[in-house]
């Protein structure tokens, strides 16, 4: 995922950052519990992120409060 750390222009402990990127995967349909059948499956989808952090001046902390999707389509081989 590529993600992009912003400066808020009022607070200066306070980011908003945002990313994009991508993911695919494969299983075989006898090795999981909801399958039942031995096809290949594929997974490919995109995912995006957005989000705040604030960081303490004077303590190790950092909050954060994001907002996570993701859209794929399986198919069956």
């Amino acid at each position: 995922m590529y993600e992009t750390l912003n400066e808020t222009a009022t607070v200066e402990e306070l980011n908003w950052y945002y990313g994009f990127g991508g993911h695919i995967g494969f299983w075989d349909g006898n090795r999981v519990n909801w399958a039942d059948d031995n096809n290949a499956y594929t997974v490919i989808g995109i995912d995006g992120i957005l989000g705040l952090e604030y960081h303490f001046a004077r303590a190790p902390h950092l909050y954060q409060c994001r907002l996570e999707a993701n859209l794929q389509r399986d198919r069956e081989f």
